[in-house]
């Protein structure tokens, strides 16, 4: 009782504070912008910390936003806390547009190597050189795997082959690369072309996104994909009885260990969400471990205790994502397009909040276990919340605002609902819904 009044009380004052502060920072407007970019940073460091407080303070004491409905004369509620947030969004764009950027993300700069594309066949020569990888080895994995799918099947064994002679995985995954590289090397894995990289534990089946492959500028971007794809594989040899969350959660690591032994610098340091153009001027999100888990897991044994809480971190903030991710509408994006196309490019942006803005007070109305188990794999809250976040993120995508709109998916798919997942993490109705078509992603 003590810890919900304190909670409470934390609540008000941090309200009051972020409202004060908030309004300090709309006085900054007649500065100069080298006087105001100076207060804007102090401002925004301090409305960070009273926002984190507000919304801790909202959980801890059982607080339903959505439900208190304050008015201007107290905190101003969640039409305030809403609508500050998309003032500060507004003008992290501005600045970005009026300010070049002086440090890019390295996730975009893989995506974005200025060079010719090579086709799949020297690709597939040059890793096989580079793995080691024999003749004969070759002819077998050739004979094993017949027909058009050989060459994924020449790309898998490489990929694994290298990944064990160059040393480009922790200790803990020599038995994964000898394993499933004996898979591959004997035809024991079915293999296809698809719309995306899957493994369906049913079939046995590992499915390749061949379109997506010949779009990218360099092939060794599939080559993490794979990884993570083949660990599920892994998984399945192994008959691992796991939450679908769980597995995930080692297959994303397991990719982001492979990874960082290749390059380092291709791991955002903060981001679990990365978005970006691929060369069609199609958008890409990509989740992903940031650098200081990875960092910390490299070289640490199977039941390593550190090993098994960055694992737990990482299933904790997959898991609301996964979640968001998977109730977007592609249709709906599509539909909104095409009435955005009508909108004046000034007012899209406000547009796109205004979106947001209901449907977040909506889902805060009531615990996001309520909704995603009483519709039985998200409702239609779930899917419009999730649908207009993600077609915000790609609208900022498109503009070269990239690491913005990571930002924007971050915060609203992850960052503001850790404790409401909590809930849902090891709820058995939850498993079976996300298992029940038996694919890995």
């Amino acid at each position: 009782m003590r810890k919900t009044i304190s909670s409470i009380k934390t609540f008000f004052v941090q309200g009051w504070r972020w409202r004060s502060l908030a309004r300090q920072r709309k006085a900054l407007a007649g500065l100069s912008r080298k006087a105001r970019k100076k207060e804007l940073k102090r401002l925004d460091s301090k409305i960070d910390l009273s926002r984190r407080e507000f919304l801790g303070a909202a959980r801890d004491g059982g607080i339903r936003l959505g439900m208190l409905g304050l008015g201007a004369g107290a905190v101003g509620g969640t039409v305030w806390l809403v609508n500050d947030l998309q003032s500060r969004s507004r003008d992290a764009v501005r600045s970005r547009k009026a300010v070049p950027r002086a440090e890019k993300d390295p996730l975009l700069q893989r995506h974005k190597i200025v060079r010719a594309f090579e086709s799949p066949q020297k690709y597939v020569a040059g890793l096989l050189k580079e793995a080691g990888v024999q003749d004969q080895e070759i002819t077998q994995v050739r004979a094993k795997n017949p027909g058009p799918t050989g060459l994924y099947a020449l790309i898998c064994y490489g990929v694994l082959k290298k990944a064990g002679r160059k040393q480009l995985m922790s200790a803990r995954y020599s038995d994964f690369i000898k394993v499933v590289a004996a898979l591959v090397r004997e035809g024991n894995i079915k293999l296809k072309s698809a719309d995306r990289f899957t493994y369906e534990r049913k079939t046995n089946t590992l499915s390749f996104n061949a379109a997506w492959m010949l779009k990218q500028t360099d092939l060794s971007t599939v080559e993490f994909s794979l990884i993570h794809e083949l660990f599920h594989v892994y998984q399945d040899y192994k008959k691992m009885s796991l939450p679908v969350s769980l597995r995930e959660a080692m297959a994303y690591l397991a990719a982001a260990d492979y990874q960082w032994h290749l390059d380092p610098g291709l791991i955002h340091p903060t981001h679990w969400i990365n978005i970006y153009m691929q060369a069609n001027q199609a958008c890409n999100t990509e989740f992903s471990p940031p650098a200081d888990i990875v960092k910390d897991s490299i070289d640490r044994p199977l039941q390593d205790p550190a090993l098994q809480k960055n694992l737990e971190k990482i299933r904790k903030a997959y898991f609301p994502m996964m979640i968001f991710v998977g109730s977007i509408n592609r249709a709906v994006i599509e539909a909104f397009k095409r009435e955005l196309s009508k909108v004046p490019v000034g007012r899209r942006e406000t547009l796109m909040e205004g979106w947001i803005k209901p449907e977040l007070d909506i889902l805060m109305q009531k615990p996001l276990r309520e909704h995603y188990l009483s519709a039985e794999k998200g409702g239609e809250e779930l899917m419009r919340f999730a649908t207009h976040v993600q077609l915000y993120a790609e609208y900022l995508c498109r503009g070269e605002h990239e690491q913005y709109a990571a930002e924007i998916l971050h915060h609203y798919f992850i960052e503001i609902w850790k404790d409401d997942f909590e809930a849902l993490l090891d709820e058995p109705r939850v498993d079976m819904i996300l298992a029940g078509d038996g694919v890995d992603q």
